[in-house]
């Protein structure tokens, strides 16, 4: 844990930024051992003798796809993940401070640098095993209802490969440090570098950078990545740089709006949620900013992004986020 600076003290409030390296190993026998999984499967099993076919499969399904990313995780070290967080306490006249007072703060995913914008850590960073383990109870009840419903019960055949979209973002950004070689864009207010690039780690010989972006590149970062996961493209209507006169979709490829209002019309994106949303899944920020989720192991998770180049990074959940679970219809 390095600090950012010296402890700052206005208006009462002391607060320091630290730069984190956090490493973590999921530590379980099995897969089925997961509070998350033990809810799935204890509320499948009570339910077999009533269950459809239908049902029965989309449960499997589910189960299969949770159950071989988990095996890849139980035991092994975790991708390092990187963050800057920000702790905050009341500070009395006397200099000691206030007790129930320490608060903690993550930094916004966004192009914000350290210090600008942080949002909080909740209380409890790990759910409960109680609480993971109604999670998983929760998603199976989810499941076998919509099961029923022959329109959604393909959402539950995972033909979009989300571990090679995970493996995609993982491979084509970093965590540049932030100093001026990094730099893409200055505040023009206070001449502040707000964006940190290091394009030498983009996949440029596939998708040349271009200028235009003036540095925001998130979603056509997730772009390739949905396309790296079997998201095929769509001629002037997905397609890099050559989607700019879609009347209903301008720029899907490159703009948040678009490519979220694209990707939900279409049947690639359905609404989830910071628990059922496992990697190679997506967050958006509303109207600004889109992430590829490359981690959650039902305990732990972890996002990749552009603007700014963010790889492996923590993140916790945060109101006025959206959740994608990303299928080729």
């Amino acid at each position: 844990m390095t600090p950012e600076g010296k402890v700052t003290i206005k208006n009462g409030i002391a607060s320091e930024v630290f730069n984190t390296k956090i490493d973590l190993t999921l530590k379980a026998k099995s897969a089925e051992n997961l509070p998350f999984m033990k809810g799935m499967l204890n509320y499948l099993n009570s339910k077999k003798a009533t269950a459809t076919k239908a049902q029965i499969e989309a449960a499997e399904k589910l189960i299969n796809d949770w159950e071989s990313e988990q095996k890849g995780y139980i035991g092994k070290p975790e991708p390092t993940a990187n963050a800057t967080f920000k702790i905050t306490a009341v500070v009395g006249k006397d200099g000691s401070i206030k007790k129930d007072s320490v608060k903690l703060y993550i930094e916004e995913p966004s192009k914000s640098g350290p210090g600008d914008a942080f949002y909080p850590v909740p209380p409890s960073i790990f759910g409960s095993p109680e609480k993971m383990k109604k999670a998983g109870t929760e998603q199976m009840k989810e499941t076998l209802q919509e099961a029923l419903n022959s329109q959604v019960k393909t959402n539950y055949s995972f033909p979009y490969n989300r571990i090679a979209a995970r493996d995609y973002a993982n491979s084509w950004t970093s965590n540049p440090p932030l100093t001026e070689q990094y730099c893409c864009h200055h505040k023009e207010s206070n001449g502040k570098c707000d964006v940190w690039q290091d394009a030498s780690k983009w996949n440029n010989e596939e998708y040349p950078y271009y200028s235009g972006s003036y540095c925001n590149d998130c979603a056509d970062y997730v772009s390739q990545s949905l396309h790296a996961g079997g998201i095929l493209i769509d001629p002037g209507h997905w397609e890099r740089l050559k989607d700019g006169n879609d009347p209903n979709y301008p720029w899907a490829w490159t703009y948040v709006p678009s490519l979220k209002n694209y990707m939900r019309d279409h049947g690639y994106w359905t609404p989830s949620n910071f628990t059922y949303a496992n990697a190679g899944n997506v967050i958006v920020i509303p109207n600004y900013h889109t992430m590829i989720i490359v981690l959650n192991d039902t305990v732990h998770r972890q996002f990749s992004a552009h603007t700014r180049d963010r790889k492996q990074c923590p993140y916790y959940s945060s109101n006025g986020w959206e959740y994608y679970k990303v299928q080729k219809p």
